[in-house]
């Protein structure tokens, strides 16, 4: 066989190869199973998904329900941007939300997108009305078959602008929530946190919400920082810059990595790699995350 045709064939393979390399790397689902000792009488699994950015994983986000049902969570907690500013079909996008009510209660709280799309006034009625329990600097308890998990879910608007979404840095906010996380505090059962930016969880001087007595924190936004590889957290972040420390999976309310399975001394934070991708359009190494977590 002539040497053109066998570098012909080799370059083809190789570029098919990266093809598929990448569109797995955008499109297929990867399941993450951290565990984490909060001290329970019987697990509670929690299916937390963000970011989904209006991508579909199957005709109407089927695919995505149907790995919902296969996991059975007892609660589904959404940390925002599902819906992409540019979406103009957003309808569409809420309903894949909507159906995941079949499986679990589903807890929502908005991200930057929502409110940058100028149609979250018409969207969360629309969740509202489908069964999406929406939190907005509100407080839920939902009783589980488990027992009670108490949940607050705030809506920090922080970099609604373009310019502010690339720009922030976790800069300190005045913390308007401190009686809310008092009254969290006296809430039966594990006490969730859902916000969109896990930048806020812990800043320098001691800021940030893991101050404040909770046991978790679930965020997403930093899309897994986008390129993990050579960069084991990710290029860049929106709110943290380049080579953000919030990118994915558990923390201490140190900013440490806590190994899954520990018990943790304080509030944690779990931060999803999301689903979507937005003004970066390119995962590399960061497969779109679902997150069945096990609270024990």
């Amino acid at each position: 066989m002539p040497y053109s045709l066998w570098a012909g064939i080799l370059a083809a393979a190789l570029v098919g190869s990266a093809a598929f390399y990448f569109y797995c790397q955008n499109h297929c689902l990867q399941v993450s199973r951290p565990v984490l000792d909060l001290g329970l009488d019987a697990p509670l699994r929690v299916l937390h998904l963000s970011d989904l950015h209006s991508a579909s994983f199957g005709r109407g986000g089927r695919a995505l329900y149907q790995m919902a049902v296969q996991l059975e969570p007892q609660l589904i907690c959404v940390t925002g941007d599902w819906i992409d500013a540019k979406d103009s079909a957003w309808r569409r996008t809420a309903d894949a939300l909507i159906q995941l009510t079949a499986v679990a209660p589903v807890v929502f709280v908005p991200g930057n997108h929502e409110h940058r799309s100028g149609r979250w006034p018409q969207i969360r009625p629309y969740l509202e009305r489908g069964g999406v329990q929406v939190l907005c600097g509100d407080l839920l308890t939902l009783h589980t078959a488990v027992g009670p998990v108490s949940l607050l879910g705030l809506d920090e608007r922080r970099g609604v602008t373009y310019g502010q979404y690339l720009s922030r840095r976790g800069d300190p906010a005045p913390d308007p929530y401190s009686q809310l996380f008092a009254a969290l505090a006296q809430r039966p059962g594990p006490r969730l946190l859902l916000t969109h930016y896990p930048e806020q969880f812990c800043q320098k001087g001691g800021g940030g919400h893991s101050r404040h007595s909770f046991s978790l924190q679930l965020s997403g936004h930093a899309h897994g920082g986008q390129i993990r590889f050579p960069f084991p957290q990710g290029l860049i972040a929106p709110g943290q810059g380049l080579f953000p420390r919030y990118t994915a999976g558990l923390f201490t309310c140190r900013g440490q990595r806590l190994p899954s399975g520990s018990r943790p001394h304080g509030p944690a934070l779990l931060v999803s790699r999301g689903l979507g991708n937005s003004f970066f359009p390119l995962r590399v190494q960061n497969r779109p995350e679902v997150i069945l977590l096990t609270l024990r």
